[in-house]
């Protein structure tokens, strides 16, 4: 037959009843049996040639118009026929995703309906129900056992056309009945990865995002590593996973080992935290948004991340038995016994849960540090600073005001608090601060803004304001402003003076609470020269320590004065030329130029195991004798005179008794700024740099007077600073030769 002939034995079959219907109807069932009618066998004849007759017709049906195939096969259903149905299965599909393509949604169900009975599929899988839509009869609810039992025919088929149909319901918003036919896709065949796209992408858009990121982690570990899924959620998951597990490891590699929970009051590791995160709605969201989305931001990600685990640092003055680690560990926060460092604690944390921004988290140095585990704490002082400054905000609570200071007058610049060694770094390090009284108020009720910028802070950082900027590093200040700014504070246990200043100046000190104060502050000395090659910790006045007598005992000599080894504006142009005339015409040029050659080849100072190798311009003292002009001694006080070639005669100053007894070694004054007296021989206003004339500016900035160190031999080429009681100033001069002045690198240490 050709096609017209197919063509008019559809018209035919236009006119023949659907007689199943009938099938069930007792009086048939009668009528059958009396005439041995075989109904289902003429019902299937019938079916065998329309399909057949739609096949070979090569024309378009209308969804509806290809009998569904029974239920339950007969013998009389052919190979021939399976093959027909198989291939008007496909040719459904194919007009479903024409109807697709187009945007006729409803269609496109009809027809992935329609192919779905063409497979076998049971009826209640193949109906084509939407919900609200009264033209489309109800889907029928059969046992999953059941269903699953007639699907194992074509599984594979199957799960694709339910994935299809509910990608068409998706398209209409019908999110329920596409969720519906993506789940039955997976029970279809769990090996089908689109039925679990369409499922996700239904559940996200009903905002059930835990359920919708549980389905992409099934997804995502089945069929990931298959190397042949294009599925972009699936890529979308794994890139949002990684950028959030690199986010959460970057924030706690600068957060505090262990924070409390504002909400509960309880004390949680990192990892516990980070598995709070992953079971809080937030991070469903965050996964399910960042997966659906054609390419996932990642700043997005960032700040959710950021903003969930944000906390706040609480600063303040200890004042007896706070509570403790083990303490909060075991008991939250809010369910402490009552007591004054108790309530404390909780007003802090409930401080920072009522804020009108979101803050979780919070830490306090009395109940957040692991004081039993050494490594833990050690790790906690030098890591401080860090956790300050990456602190969303940290509040300070001021001391109880001093007596002379009423209950509501400004004593912020007077409070006990501005003179804690550990508050100096809660000072600067924090971006955000905000400063309460003892009754949790506000300070001055000065609002949420950065309490950094209250004048009474601004005064007490005169010459150093922008230590409280809000991006401030301190980097930013001297190692001598940052030495000032630590010598006005103390601390209760005096190695905390030393161990207060880790963070401040990045240091790599270990952690010892048995050592000796002035010890700890002598080890923090010496890798400050070490690492950076900084000397302006020499230049003080007061009482060498222990440690080494090149280092003071204490903090206090850096209060005042600014390291100045010579006044600079006191050499003009006219000055340079002038001498520099006078310069050629004598042998103190080559001595000149040899000098700063040898001194530009010096390497920097080096301290380390209590021995100090500091490259100095050496001056040798000839002789030293005690100045009977200067009178009686004055509270232990000897004025000497100190003799020497290129200088003449120094006075000094000094409570030390070492020139006492007799001298069995050299005594020398010594000027160690070389580094610094290197830059300024350079004329930069006039453009030279020949060597004659930085040798010139060198000579001409030793003559017009500096501060000088004196160190005394006590043993064979070993050296002990002699400490003055004031500066030991050598006043302009003008050098005829450089013969009795030495470079020489001085080794200062003592045996212990």
């Amino acid at each position: 037959m050709d096609v017209k002939a197919y063509q008019k034995v559809l018209g035919l079959l236009k006119a023949v009843p659907d007689l199943s219907p009938l099938l069930h109807l007792p009086e048939v069932k009668t009528i059958s049996l009396i005439f041995q009618w075989n109904l289902h066998g003429l019902i299937s004849e019938i079916h065998e040639v329309r399909c057949r007759a739609l096949f070979e017709s090569r024309q378009r049906p209308q969804p509806g118009e290809i009998n569904y195939f029974p239920a339950k096969r007969t013998d009389d259903l052919s190979d021939e026929l399976e093959s027909i149905q198989a291939k008007l299965s496909s040719l459904s599909e194919n007009f479903g995703d024409e109807a697709k393509w187009h945007g006729r949604c409803d269609e496109a169900i009809a027809w992935y309906s329609e192919a779905l009975a063409l497979t076998g599929c049971p009826s209640d899988l193949a109906t084509p129900k939407l919900e609200g839509n009264a033209a489309i009869p109800p889907m029928k609810d059969k046992a999953i056992s059941e269903r699953l039992a007639t699907l194992s025919r074509c599984p594979q088929c199957i799960a694709h056309l339910l994935a299809k149909r509910s990608e068409s319901k998706a398209r209409m918003m019908a999110w329920a009945d596409a969720l519906t036919d993506a789940t039955r896709a997976i029970e279809s065949d769990p090996s089908y990865p689109w039925g679990y796209e369409r499922k996700f992408v239904a559940l996200h858009a009903q905002e059930n995002f835990e359920e919708a990121v549980r389905t992409l982690r099934d997804m995502s570990s089945k069929f990931m590593d298959t190397g042949a899924l294009e599925i972009y959620q699936v890529r979308n998951y794994s890139e949002t996973i990684n950028e959030i597990n690199g986010q959460i490891n970057a924030i706690f590699d600068k957060s505090p080992f262990a924070l409390i929970d504002v909400e509960d009051g309880h004390l949680y590791n990192q990892e516990k935290q980070r598995s709070m995160f992953e079971k809080d709605p937030i991070y469903y969201t965050l996964v399910s948004e960042s997966s659906i989305s054609t390419v996932p931001d990642m700043n997005h990600i960032k700040d959710v991340v950021e903003g969930y685990f944000c906390y706040v640092m609480f600063s303040h003055t200890w004042e007896g038995e706070e509570p403790s680690f083990e303490v909060v560990s075991k008991t939250p926060v809010y369910e402490l016994a009552s007591s004054p460092l108790n309530q404390k604690l909780r007003k802090f944390c409930e401080t920072v849960r009522d804020d009108y921004k979101p803050y979780r988290w919070s830490w306090s140095d009395t109940c957040c540090i692991d004081k039993t585990d050494r490594d833990i704490f050690e790790k906690s002082i030098r890591f401080m600073y860090k956790w300050y400054h990456n602190s969303a905000l940290t509040l300070v609570l001021l001391a109880h005001p001093s007596k002379s200071n009423p209950p509501n007058s400004p004593y912020l610049e007077h409070n006990r608090w501005m003179f804690r060694s550990w508050t100096l770094q809660e000072l600067l390090a924090p971006k955000l601060i905000r400063f309460y009284n003892r009754n949790w108020d506000l300070y001055l009720k000065g609002g949420n803004f950065n309490h950094k910028t209250l004048p009474e802070l601004q005064g007490a950082m005169v010459g150093v304001e922008d230590a409280l900027r809000d991006d401030f590093s301190p980097a930013a200040l001297t190692v001598r402003q940052r030495l000032r700014l630590a010598s006005t504070r103390h601390a209760t246990v005096k190695v905390d003076i030393a161990y207060a200043l880790i963070g401040i100046f990045s240091s790599d000190i270990d952690v010892q609470y048995t050592r000796e104060g002035e010890v700890a502050l002598g080890l923090l000395l010496q890798e400050i020269v070490n690492r950076q090659g900084d000397i302006t910790v020499l230049d003080w006045i007061g009482t060498p320590s222990k440690f080494n007598s090149s280092v003071p005992t204490d903090l206090t000599v850096y209060k005042s004065g600014t390291y100045k080894p010579y006044e600079l504006s006191s050499i003009t142009h006219d000055m340079v030329d002038q001498r520099e005339r006078a310069f050629h015409d004598t042998s103190l040029k080559e001595e000149a130029t040899s000098l700063h050659n040898l001194l530009s080849t010096l390497g920097l100072p080096r301290f380390a195991d209590r021995r100090l190798s500091l490259p100095s311009i050496v001056f040798p003292v000839t002789g030293i004798q005690r100045d009977v002009s200067s009178g009686a001694r004055d509270q232990g006080t000897i004025t000497y005179i100190a003799s020497t070639i290129a200088l003449g005669e120094v006075r000094f100053r000094t409570k030390d008794t070492f020139f006492s007894k007799p001298l069995k070694g050299r005594v020398v004054l010594v000027y160690p700024w070389i580094r610094d007296l290197l830059v300024q021989t350079r004329d930069h206003a006039r453009g030279k740099h020949t060597k004659h004339t930085r040798a010139l500016r060198l000579i001409m900035h030793l003559e017009q007077g500096f501060r000088a160190l004196l160190f005394a031999e006590h043993c064979d080429q070993q050296y002990r600073r002699v400490a003055a009681d004031e500066e030991i100033f050598l006043p302009a001069h003008e050098l005829t030769s450089l013969e009795d002045i030495n470079i020489e690198v001085l080794e200062i240490w003592e045996k212990s």
